[in-house]
């Protein structure tokens, strides 16, 4: 394999030069300016601290020694086979770039330092992407109005050649988008799968959004037995001619949401109810433990005994 020691290269660019040493808050900043134009999604690595002796190999398979203080950047596309290299000389900021040999990518570069990620042209797809924002806005909305929605979330994967997509994960029918917020197809509801022809990486999603972490509503009364009105219709309600013995404790779940237990201990099961009346979970089905229901705080707030 042909070694080149690396002081001028034909095959690198030289784009910027400054006077001053740089740091690597300036190196960072270099190469993210320098690949502000850039379409395709990608990953900025930097390797941590100035490096005195670094080798790269070349798409053309050649091997180069760096022979000079400077930081060094691997930048990873999601969309191609070959990645790049971005050299920033420690003493001057003169930037080089090298396309670089990696197949499958540049082993051990997950252990570098995270500089930037771009994915569909914005660095945070949450908030950066009208559609997607708008999309979290409403079920956020629809979570402070007491629908149950802790099993929403939104997924992060490849598909096609490289592309982003999102996946809308409601438990029903789920959504696949594109960039542009397009709906692509569907995964589940009554007709089942209908993304096989997508080619959608299933096994390396990412969530980036999950409706668990959204705060419930918020819970405020003096006497909740008075105050809250699904609470008094129920006690009003209750004793009926088939009325078994009932509890009902006030609780804490998620670390910060009010709830209430209606313990129907008779029948031996209770239900989770939010502050508005919602029914969260019950006992019976096992779905409770993603509520981080705090067993400890529960206090008695009314009883029937038949």
């Amino acid at each position: 394999m042909k070694k080149i020691f690396l002081l001028l290269a034909a095959s690198l660019i030289c784009l910027t030069t400054i006077s001053a040493q740089v740091s690597q808050e300036d190196a960072d900043q270099i190469v993210i300016e320098r690949l502000s134009n850039e379409t395709s999604d990608f990953i900025i690595y930097a390797k941590d601290g100035v490096q005195t002796a670094f080798e790269v190999i070349t798409a053309s398979g050649e091997t180069l020694e760096l022979s000079y203080p400077c930081w060094v950047y691997y930048v990873n596309f999601t969309d191609e086979a070959n990645g790049k290299y971005l050299i920033v000389k420690e003493s001057n900021g003169n930037l080089l770039e090298i396309k670089a040999k990696n197949d499958d990518g540049l082993e051990g570069v997950e252990s570098w330092r995270v500089v930037s990620i771009l994915i569909c042209g914005v660095e945070n797809p949450i908030t950066d992407l009208p559609w997607l924002k708008a999309r979290i806005d409403e079920y956020i909305l629809l979570i402070q109005e007491g629908v149950p929605l802790s099993d929403v979330a939104i997924y992060q994967c490849t598909y096609g050649n490289g592309e982003t997509g999102f996946l809308d994960f409601n438990g029903n029918v789920n959504p696949f988008h594109n960039c542009e917020g397009e709906i692509l197809c569907e995964l589940g509801g009554y007709l089942g799968e209908t993304c096989s022809h997508l080619n959608i990486d299933l096994d390396n999603v990412k969530i980036i959004w999950d409706a668990s972490n959204v705060p419930p509503p918020p819970c405020v009364f003096e006497n909740p037995l008075e105050d809250i009105k699904w609470l008094k219709d129920f006690i009003e309600d209750y004793p009926t001619p088939y009325a078994q013995h009932c509890r009902i404790y006030q609780c804490t779940y998620n670390d910060v949401g009010t709830g209430f237990i209606v313990d129907y201990v008779t029948f031996g099961y209770w239900i989770l109810r939010g502050c508005i009346g919602t029914g969260l979970c019950s006992s019976t089905n096992g779905d409770c433990d993603r509520y981080n229901i705090d067993y400890d705080s529960w206090e008695l707030i009314w009883e029937y005994l038949p």
